[in-house]
């Protein structure tokens, strides 16, 4: 499970260092199993981070890649694992890609949904 967000970075003696993007990825060994930490990567495209995790992790064994669909991320799949949308991201992006006069709406399907 691939996410990311961006963070401003800050160095020694509080010097900026400016804005860059961290990812992580978190994997899990079956249902109902814990997820645990694979990596955590600063200022790497996804495609960076795939070719890193395809060097560490076995590839046939991974399943399911649930993500929030974020531009990159589709560099994590190769042929044999699904994709699947994460759910609390649906949630929590959804309303804000509607109209407004619809959105109360929309969001309330969304969640009777899921």
């Amino acid at each position: 499970m691939p996410d990311g967000t961006k963070v401003h970075l800050q160095g020694a003696g509080g010097v900026d260092l400016g804005q860059k993007q961290i990812g992580w990825v978190l994997a899990s060994t079956g249902v109902g199993q814990p997820f645990d930490i694979v990596g955590i990567w600063i200022d790497w495209s996804w495609e960076e981070i795939a070719k890193d995790l395809k060097n560490r992790l076995d590839y046939e064994k991974l399943q399911v890649l649930i993500s929030d669909g974020e531009p990159g991320i589709e560099n994590l799949l190769t042929e044999g694992i699904r994709h699947q949308r994460c759910i609390f991201h649906g949630k929590k992006n959804f309303p804000f890609t509607t109209a407004d006069k619809t959105q109360d709406t929309c969001s309330a399907l969304f969640e009777s949904r899921w």
